[in-house]
């Protein structure tokens, strides 16, 4: 089961143990040396049939999203774990890369990411780092590997999509033409409701210089413009999810992030996630019946 996928290997150091994996990020990831176009297509049917219903039922949600660097100023207060440099540093040297599956999925089935042509975008680490390596779905990585390759996802104009915890088991960079958790937020009319983020972005109007850079680079279709003038007239807070990537970009210095006012502390651990999830999860009324 260890080799299909099915279940983690955990190597703790004395006897080894053994977990339940989620479907995303999880089992799914695990199929990538046996994806075939026909297992995606039912991957991608079971994703938004039944997963989905799953994951927006459950209050503590799975994913966050970190803001890319360039977003950032010096002056803000930003925690450890909502710095992707950080996350890097703090992996003890176990990075693995690997191919994004959702991308190579799509390829199969002829419909190629528009957002890049890189393939080997995601990084895992901890217990999902042997998993990737022990299967040779992947290959080591230094740090420093590990942010220029971050820093490459950003500058395509990927979301950097991480597990909701502290100290987490992946980095991956994500698109909502590809990723099967990012299209399922950006499909719905409040994406903010449904991914962690402490950040959201504001614009000053009457700086904008209507370039578009950033509305293109918007995987949310967060930014709202005029018309005519093609100017940035507000963020819809219901959508944006607080990447950067518009911020990044602007050439006008009128988008900015900011953090939210109330700040969210994510689980430290894999096992503190799940046992929130089992706590919180909301029975839907046909379990009930």
């Amino acid at each position: 089961m260890v080799s299909k996928g099915a279940i983690l290997l955990r190597d703790t150091g004395e006897e080894p143990s053994y977990c339940l994996l989620p479907f995303l990020v999880g089992m799914y990831e695990m199929q990538l040396g046996h994806c075939t176009p026909s297992f995606f297509i039912d991957s991608q049917k079971y994703i938004n049939e039944k997963f989905a219903v799953e994951y927006l039922t459950t209050m503590e949600k799975q994913f966050r999203v970190v803001p890319i660097g360039k977003s950032i100023t010096p002056k803000q207060n930003i925690a450890s774990y909502d710095e992707v440099r950080e996350i890097i540093d703090r992996s003890n040297g176990k990075i693995a890369l690997r191919k994004c599956v959702c991308k190579y999925g799509n390829d199969l089935i002829d419909k190629p990411c528009k957002v890049t042509d890189r393939r080997e975008i995601c990084m895992e680490f901890r217990d999902y780092y042997n998993v990737t390596i022990r299967a040779k779905m992947g290959v080591p990585i230094s740090k420093k590997e590990a942010r220029d390759i971050t820093d490459q996802n950003e500058k395509d104009g990927l979301i950097i999509l991480t597990s909701t915890m502290q100290n987490p088991q992946f980095l991956c960079g994500c698109c909502n033409c590809c990723c099967g958790a990012l299209g399922m937020v950006g499909a719905l009319p409040r994406p903010v409701d449904f991914i962690r983020s402490n950040f959201f972005t504001t614009i000053k109007v009457d700086s904008c210089i209507g370039c578009q850079t950033c509305s293109k680079r918007c995987q949310m279709n967060a930014l709202i413009s005029d018309a005519e003038t093609k100017k940035i007239i507000a963020i819809d807070e219901k959508r944006c999810i607080g990447c950067g990537l518009c911020v990044a970009t602007c050439k006008s210095g009128s988008l900015k992030l900011k953090n939210k006012e109330d700040q969210f502390v994510p689980p430290k651990n894999f096992d503190d996630l799940f046992e929130l999830i089992i706590k919180n999860k909301k029975v839907t009324s046909k379990k009930e019946k």
